[in-house]
């Protein structure tokens, strides 16, 4: 009987610690992409993702407003630019028209933000 017990209990406890684990959030929630920008400006890091996503389209040559060539320009359209990044629906369609934004591109956006909007 004692052995029995002794038994069980192993086993209880066994399993009650292998359920006892931390998951890394951003692992879970994420697919597991961590992104190594933590502290974007325009700079380091926005004006790349705007020459590759935007300019084709929000430029002179392509024609959309607004024209996000520069700095003064994505600043000025900064609020409405992050939030049709990050795809608020009361933003209007999301951007890039494509919809496809890498989420450590979309994190930047959002960073630049937090961050006062540095240049």
């Amino acid at each position: 009987m004692k052995a029995t017990t002794t038994f069980k209990t192993i086993i209880v406890s066994i399993l009650l610690l292998n359920s006892c684990y931390y998951d890394n959030e951003a692992e879970l929630y994420a697919g597991g992409e961590v992104c190594a920008d933590t502290t974007s400006s325009y700079n380091s890091r926005l004006k790349g993702i705007i020459d590759n996503l935007c300019i084709g389209c929000h430029s002179p040559q392509g024609g959309d407003s607004p024209y996000l060539t520069d700095f003064t320009l994505v600043t000025e359209k900064r609020d409405a630019i992050i939030c049709r990044v990050v795809n608020s629906p009361s933003c209007g369609p999301v951007m890039p028209k494509s919809g496809v934004i890498d989420p450590c591109d979309k994190q930047a956006f959002e960073l630049w933000q937090q961050n006062g909007f540095r240049e």
